[in-house]
């Protein structure tokens, strides 16, 4: 938490520092695509337990970089937002505007829907026996599960203002806060390779290259819920 405070004092004072025009106006109608870095929380006794028992460490999950884009027109949002480090989140996110355009915060609520996903290669299932197949191959242990969500995102208007040719390009700062919850009990590991061998070539060009793994249930699943807290900056048109 006190790196996050830290992270938004020193992007508020970036952002005065470079805002000649006060500007009022909420943004909407918009493309905002936006850059931060956001701190998860999520209790894991059981994981830690099992990577502190068998690999004597905790895996951490640091502060992440995260990309954001999305499109404002009048009172709603809906948009895109990835981020990667330990943990990696992919979020759909549809929200309403709550404050009026003269607040010092451009309030939304978000309903999100989202994967969380996890790759290591440095880690294994204890005494497990590969499979014929996966005998001489690169295993990978993954996590997947998917939830859904409410965000609270807020936009600071005094360092919200306009440059560029005719001042029709917008830079956005603000911060958010977010709860999530895995309702699908769809929380597994699973231990497999890429197939390379059967990659397919799809008709739009790009190649897809197939994942054989095997459910493994010796390892303990991760929190079904979790909090965010982040701050971003960006550019909207």
């Amino acid at each position: 938490m006190k790196k996050i405070v830290l992270l938004l004092f020193l992007l508020t004072a970036a952002g005065g520092s470079f805002a000649q025009l006060a500007a009022n106006d909420s943004i909407k109608n918009v493309f905002v695509l936006s850059l931060g870095a956001h701190q998860t929380f999520m209790n894991n006794p059981g994981f830690n337990n099992w990577t502190l028992t068998n690999y004597h460490r905790k895996i951490n999950n640091p502060i992440n970089i995260e990309g954001d884009l999305t499109f404002f027109i009048k009172t709603y949002d809906v948009g895109l937002q990835y981020s990667a480090n330990s943990f990696a989140f992919t979020t759909a996110h549809l929200g309403l505007q709550l404050t009026t355009a003269q607040s010092r915060l451009s309030s939304w609520v978000d309903f999100d829907f989202g994967q969380l996903y996890i790759k290591r290669t440095d880690m294994a299932p204890i005494d497990y026996t590969p499979t014929p197949d996966q005998q001489g191959k690169k295993l990978k242990l993954e996590y997947s599960s998917y939830y859904i969500g409410l965000t609270s995102k807020n936009y600071l208007n005094n360092l919200h203002f306009h440059f560029g040719k005719h001042k029709k390009t917008s830079f956005n700062a603000g911060f958010y806060l977010s709860a999530g919850y895995d309702p699908f009990n769809d929380r597994q590991w699973t231990y497999g390779y890429n197939d390379n061998a059967h990659t397919t070539i799809n008709s739009d060009g790009t190649t897809t290259v197939p994942y054989k793994s095997v459910t493994i249930n010796s390892i303990p699943p991760l929190n079904r819920f979790f909090m965010e807290a982040g701050i971003f900056a960006g550019i909207g048109n």
